[in-house]
């Protein structure tokens, strides 16, 4: 019979005909899918486009939209269903969308096993979506014959058995009566089966198989499917001995055995029909069959070349290998079969089931028993839902479910198991496993920037319903709600009774909003979402004048002055001119506008010739589409003092007047409560230019190096604080110097001899002084000792004479020499002259050394050092001057840094740069102005040509409004984008930029035009130096100057430092870097003559007695707290000797190390807590010894009618190792504090919260400050519970904060992570890995907010809070510098928050963080 149909098939005539592309497309009329255009094709037609989206090649083409007009054909790998947002209303083009690939056929094979006694007969039928293919005049081509037991006699099945065909062509039915013997089946009616059904060009087959019932062996499963590559056995039901297997049309045996193993892996040559019988019996009608399937590809992919991944198919469901559909078993539909058929319906929508297609009344079964349904491979066949079994009539065990019970219920979130349907979920819940919400609403975009809220910018929302069962998508209603009322918005969708889905669309405000859309279907669900235009709302960042523009809320000025009001404001979109007011006593002022670097504006205004009347209340208010901001200064005018009286002025010498300042003698007027000099004036009497002789003290002040027998004018002007504070002068006093010293004699005297002794004195340690610069070996020898002795009654040696320094009077008043300290250590012997160095110390006497100066004894050390002055003249040429940032600091031209002449460009040798000696290294540093916008490429060269590695800046580009540096290296993107600028004939790569908490670390390559050579060099930029003074703590620049100092090369070039003149910070940074040195080689300091040989290099290195003191404070500290670092691959060997106790002291180096910190971290005074210690706010600190610091405290935002200084709240802004103000930390809320912790939250935007207390019901001061479930208002704040679960260690809740104030509306998604592993009584959590667990979570939650402010809460905020903080900033610097120093993340906490890390057991499990951090890497050395 196979040759005769074969034979039919090749010998028919052929019909050539074009396929209809067409037929494999459903369409929609007036409709589009955007924003999902893979592929666009213009100038074809429908067709075509039809037809190229089913052969394109280089992705899966699911649809296409068509517009007819242009024509325009635009393809698209997604349909209406897998983008969720469904389609837009358009007019002249339609939308057309790929139906099922596989053509939807079955086959009932009912009684799979023949000849079932009750029946008599069994049955095949055949159904198909459009047609059955066969021929009408031979009704056996319907079902046709795959292979047959008796191949000699299969042409009975033609003869013997009745078919019957419907009218429609959808189904096609074979009846097989049995025998006279109903226990012995025809020998026709074993074997394998087909049907084919078409629609359109396509067409699919389905297979089935019958056996024996009394089959002498049997396998496991009818079909068995696999992909390729897949191992595969094939294996009998029960167990046997002797078993054969065949394939057939191969006649080979196989193998012998219970099972049948094709190795070693599939191809899809093993597919087809398997048989198997008893060795013993021979091959008879008694053999059992099975049929292997093999998809054509890989699993989990299909299509071209098995490129494409395959979607998920649930319920035991297969993907096609060629169009990548899922085939869904039998009771399951859906593009993912995720949709369960009503009752126990099959095919893939669900349209047929056991009870309509009995042709002759044979007792069809409602519940599909004794039936075994087949559709197209890959499939195969299975028993419908709830059956088992080669004869399909045992039903599913408990826990299974599904075609064939091939599935195992996993049921969530309180499902049940269902032997048929799965999973029945309860309310919301829907899936396979009840972990899918049934309805989603999307809004898209999820956000919109303010700037682009036009009239077009038009948002959609959907509400989509995605059922896994019948009848599961109600009617689904989406709205927009604006302040609590519904708004039916007029231009949403029509609803689709197919899609399951709705939307509306709407055009956003130009404001900043939030707006809240609800889904809702009939009564059983609602669900609500957010959209935002989102910007910043604008905020005053600074207001006041432009030498004061500060936070205060006060400023004082003097009266005749010019004085310009500032007012910098931020904000998306940023404040112009028109949206910024300046008022004085709401009295609008004329301003003007510039654009100011780092997204902000400056408005000011001027003010000429202050008077009292200017006092008053001056207002900034800026307004935009965005919302407000306003900030107020109290503006405070003073008139400068002055006097009536003049001054008693008496002579004393030829050359000398005494002038006695006694204020309360003088009868100031004006402000003359902070007087802060009374300066005197004096000339000739016959000159008319006043010169002034600067004085702060009361008594009688000198006036020397006067002219004997002449005539002066004397006058007293005070000052007061401020510019312009400096009063009229008062009246004249004449006086005349005598002729001869006789004249002064009796009264000036013993002052005369006091100011020989004192010249004899400074020569004296003058001529010391050179002998020490002479003497050979480092480049600061005068940072050493020299050996005593003998004093001789010599004379000591004249001074040389020297030509007058440049800009300097030698008739100023010459400061004598310091004050002799005392010294018990150096005892003084008759006979002997000191020549102990009194500059140098010793680290072990530091402390004290610094305790007995005092401020006031390191300003006077100070004071004593020279400013040299030396030529620079190469400095003041024409063609130089420009390049010099000021025109008071220049380079000497004896230390200046020589660069390499250009031919081309006069006076290219130039750079304001100079050489500078380290402790133990000539010209170890450059010290120059920070690049201006003409000498970048002066910069470079220098760079270049002195062949450095590292480069410091110890300043930021602009501070304080103003200009300090021209940025001279190319402005990065992002950590890891390079960026490239060329600077004359040097290009400059920026590589990488690592930004940390105080410093930023670029990493730079160089390379000069013509060289092959590419160069690294080091940019270190520290960013935490204050606009003004000097940091207030000394950690930070202490762990920058180490850095940078464990980074430069060997071998290499001067390290470059600058700051904007290139003076100040930079010789500060100088002067601890080389002191450092000298502590590692002599366990000693010289800061004073270390400095005074810098200036012989540049002028005013180390700037102010400020920046001096600053040193000693540095250097203090880092001897006190010593080298904590310990090198990663170091530290395992490290860890185990700092446990082991000093015999002498009894304590390991973790206890050592926090007595240290207790020692060098001082408590909080109450000057500096006093908003904590007001009245008001002391009932909200939970602990009196626990306070907030004034300078550090996040200050909230006062609410209408709030007194002055409730903006008060028990936290502190902490910084971490890359981030200034990393943590808020903070006491667990208070029962009267709770909306000042989520006020706290809002306005300083953290959306995270660690919590590592635990509640305790006992303590009423301990409160539970989050809504259980809903919402809750707290102020102004409503706060809503979205999500709760569970991990490991923690407890992880989302809340959404809203705001509805009328100037705030808007909101934000919290999470808060409770931590669950650390419990009341115990000093430390319960495991390390808990808690690297709970960074895990947080640092991943951070990552997606935006990385705000961590808030970390404790019952105090500082024990465990502490221990949260240490380990953040440890792994953080772990991370990046491949070192760990417990010490100095704790000490940095406690800089501004003492007691952080509160006990010894805590500072030492901040070790064992890092031990176990590193201990999950093989080997330290491989840890980066």
């Amino acid at each position: 019979m196979l040759h005769f149909v074969l034979f039919t098939l090749l010998f028919q005539p052929t019909i050539c005909q074009t396929p209809d592309w067409l037929s494999l497309f459903g369409m929609f009329s007036g409709r589009r899918l955007p924003d999902n255009n893979d592929l666009t094709l213009r100038g074809i037609s429908l067709e075509e486009c039809a037809r190229r989206c089913v052969e394109e090649p280089a992705f899966v083409c699911r649809s296409f939209d068509y517009t007819s007009s242009v024509p325009a054909c635009h393809l698209s790998r997604n349909d209406r269903h897998s983008t969720g947002t469904g389609m837009d209303t358009t007019v002249g083009t339609n939308y057309y969308e790929r139906t099922n690939t596989v053509v939807d056929v079955a086959i009932i094979n009912q009684y799979p096993s023949v000849p079932y006694p009750d029946a008599g007969r069994t049955f095949w039928t055949c159904l198909a979506d459009r047609a059955v293919v066969g021929d009408l005049g031979h009704a056996t081509y319907f079902i046709s014959l795959e292979y047959v037991y008796d191949v000699v006699n299969s042409g009975r099945f033609t003869a013997n058995r009745a078919s019957n065909r419907a009218s429609d062509n959808a189904w096609a039915r074979v009846a097989v009566p049995s025998n006279s013997n109903a226990n012995a089946p025809t020998d026709d009616s074993i074997g394998v089966f087909s049907c084919e059904g078409e629609q359109g060009t396509r067409k699919s087959r389905a297979f089935t198989v019958k056996m024996s019932k009394s089959a002498q062996v049997k396998p496991t499963a009818t079909t068995v499917t696999v992909s390729i590559g897949d191992p595969v056995t094939l294996t009998v039901s029960g167990s046997s001995d002797g078993v054969v297997w065949e394939k057939r049309n191969v006649g080979n045996k196989l193998e012998e055995g219970t099972s049948l193993t094709i190795t070693p892996q599939a191809i899809e040559a093993h597919q087809g029909n398997y048989v198997l019988y008893r060795q013993a019996d021979g091959y008879t009608a008694q053999v059992g069959v099975t049929r292997l399937i093999v998809r054509g590809c890989p699993q989990n992919k299909y299509g071209p070349e098995c490129r494409y991944s395959c979607p998920t198919c649930h319920h035991g469901g297969w993907c096609d290998d060629v169009s990548g559909d899922c085939v869904c078993p039998p009771g399951f539909m859906g593009k993912n079969c995720e949709l369960g058929c009503p009752r126990i319906n099959y095919g893939q929508s669900c349209h047929w089931d056991c009870d309509n297609n009995d042709i002759n009344g044979d007792n069809d079964d409602p519940d599909c028993g004794r039936v075994m349904l087949c559709l197209p491979d890959p499939y195969g066949c299975s028993c419908a839902r709830g059956w088992k079994g080669l004869d399909c009539q045992t039903q599913c065990a408990a826990g299974e479910y599904g075609a064939g019970c091939t599935q195992r219920c996993d049921c969530r979130n309180g499902g049940t198991c269902d032997p048929v349907k799965g999973c029945v979920c309860e309310g919301d819940w829907s899936g396979p496993t009840c972990e899918e919400k049934k309805f989603r609403l999307v809004v898209d975009p999820p956000f919109l920037h303010i700037t682009n809220a036009t009239a077009n910018a038009d948002v959609t929302v959907t509400c989509s319903c995605y059922p896994w069962g019948e009848d599961d998508c109600p009617v689904l209603t989406v709205q927009r709600v604006d302040n609590g009322e519904t708004v039916q918005n007029t231009r949403s969708f029509p609803d689709e009774a197919s899609s399951r889905w709705k939307a509306l669309r709407f055009t956003p405000h130009q404001k900043l909003a939030t707006l809240m859309f609800s889904c809702s279907a009939d009564t059983a669900y609602q669900d609500t979402m957010e959209f935002t235009v989102t910007g910043m709302s604008p905020q005053v960042a600074r207001f006041g004048t432009m030498t004061s523009t500060t936070t205060t809320e006060s400023i004082e000025l003097n009266t005749g002055i010019d004085v310009t009001f500032v007012c910098e404001t931020t904000g998306d979109p940023l404040p112009q001119t028109g949206d910024v007011t300046i008022t004085l006593s709401n009295r609008k002022l004329a301003s003007s506008t510039e654009m100011s670097t780092g997204g902000t504006t400056l408005h000011s205004t001027l003010l000429r010739n202050v008077s009292t009347t200017d006092a008053g209340q001056y207002g900034c208010t800026v307004m935009t589409v965005a919302g407000q901001d306003n900030r107020v200064v109290s503006i405070v005018v003073k008139v400068p003092p002055s006097t009536t009286i003049s001054p008693s002025v008496r002579t004393t010498s030829p050359t000398e007047l005494a002038v006695d300042v006694q204020i309360s003698k003088l009868g100031p007027t004006g402000d003359h409560q902070e007087i802060i000099a009374k300066d005197i004036e004096y000339k000739l009497s016959n000159e008319s230019s006043w010169k002034t002789l600067e004085n702060t003290k009361e008594g009688e002040v000198r006036i020397r190096n006067l002219s004997p027998n002449t005539t002066y004018n004397v006058r007293l002007v005070l000052s007061r604080p401020g510019v312009g504070g400096r009063g009229k002068p008062g009246p004249i006093v004449t006086v005349s110097t005598p002729t001869t010293m006789a004249a002064a004699q009796s009264s000036a005297g013993a002052i005369a001899g006091g100011v020989v002794a004192a010249l004899l004195l400074l020569v004296l340690l003058a001529g010391v002084g050179l002998f020490l610069w002479r003497r050979k070996g480092s480049p600061s020898p005068r940072l050493g000792k020299i050996k005593k002795k003998t004093a001789t009654t010599s004379r000591p040696p004249e001074p040389v004479d020297q030509e007058p320094s440049p800009q300097v009077n030698i008739y100023d008043e010459i400061p004598g020499p310091p004050d002799p300290l005392s010294r018990p250590d150096i005892p003084l012997e008759d006979g002997e002259l000191l020549e102990e160095n009194p500059y140098r110390v010793q680290i072990d006497a530091l402390p004290d050394y610094v305790y007995q100066l005092g401020p006031d004894g390191i300003k006077k050390e100070f004071s004593t050092i020279s400013d040299h002055r030396h030529p620079y003249a190469v400095s003041k040429k024409p063609g130089n001057v420009a390049k010099n940032r000021y025109k008071n600091i220049v380079s000497y031209d004896h230390s200046r840094v020589i660069l390499q002449d250009q031919p081309s460009r006069p006076n290219s040798d130039y750079i304001n740069a100079s050489y500078i000696d380290g402790y133990d290294k000539v010209k170890a540093f450059v010290a120059c102005q920070g690049p201006k916008q003409d000498t970048s490429r002066d910069m470079w060269r220098m760079v270049w040509q002195e062949g450095t590695a590292c480069i410091v800046m110890v300043t930021n580009l602009v501070e304080n409004g103003r200009a300090k540096c021209e940025r001279y290296w190319p402005e990065e993107n992002n950590e890891y984008e390079n960026n490239v600028q060329t600077y004359g004939d040097i290009t400059v790569t920026a590589e990488k930029v690592s930004t940390m908490a105080d410093y930023a670390l670029r990493l730079l390559q160089i390379q000069k035009a013509g060289v092959d050579e590419v160069r690294e060099v080091l940019h270190f930029q520290y960013t935490s130096w204050p606009d003004y003074g000097v940091p207030k703590h000394p950690t930070s620049t202490i762990n920058f100057v180490k850095r940078v100092k464990a980074s430069i090369p060997r071998g290499a070039g001067p390290t470059i430092v600058h700051c904007s003149a290139g003076v100040g910070r930079s010789g500060t940074f100088i002067t601890i870097a080389a002191m450092l040195d000298m502590i590692e080689e002599e366990g000693a300091i010289n800061v004073h003559d270390f400095v005074d040989a810098m200036r012989e290099n540049r002028m005013t290195m180390v700037q102010t007695p400020d920046q001096y003191a600053f040193i000693y404070t540095a250097l203090l500290e880092a001897t006190q707290c010593g080298n904590t670092t310990i090198p990663a691959d170091e530290f395992r060997d490290r860890f185990s000797t700092l446990t082991r106790k000093n015999p002498k002291t009894g304590l390991n180096a973790f206890q050592e190390e926090f007595k240290r910190l207790a020692r060098v971290c001082p408590p909080l005074t109450p000057d500096k807590t006093r908003s904590a210690l007001s009245p008001m706010n002391k009932n909200k600190n939970r602990f009196s010894h626990i306070l907030a610091s004034d300078s550090n405290r996040p200050m909230l935002t006062p609410r209408p009618g709030d007194p002055p200084g409730t903006d008060y709240i028990n936290a502190d802004f902490l910084d971490g190792y890359k981030r200034k103000d990393a943590f808020l930390v903070t006491q667990s809320p208070l029962p009267g504090t709770v909306s000042d912790f989520w006020r706290m939250l809002s306005n300083h935007r953290s959306v995270s919260v660690i919590m590592l207390n635990e509640l305790n019901p006992k303590d009423k001061s301990v409160v539970k400050y989050w809504p259980d479930v809903g919402s809750k208002t707290f102020d102004a704040l409503e706060v809503e519970l979205v999500s709760e679960r569970r991990e490991k260690s923690a407890i992880v809740r989302q809340f959404k904060m809203s705001s509805n104030t009328k100037l705030n509306h808007q909101s934000n998604i919290v999470h808060q992570f409770e931590f669950t592993a650390w419990p009341s009584g115990r000093s430390t959590p319960t495991s390390v890995d808990d808690l690297l667990e709970l960074l895990g979570l947080v640092e991943k939650w951070q990552q997606q907010s935006g990385n705000g402010p961590i808030t970390v809460h404790c019952i105090d905020g500082v024990g465990r809070s502490g221990v949260f903080c240490t380990a953040h900033a440890l792994l953080d610097r772990l991370k990046t510098e491949q070192v760990v120093d417990v010490f100095q993340a704790v000490k940095t906490l406690r800089n501004h928050r003492p007691n952080m890390v509160e006990t010894e057991e805590q500072y030492q499990f901040c070790y064992q963080v890092a031990l176990a951090y590193l201990a999950s890497f093989d080997t330290y050395a491989n840890f980066k």
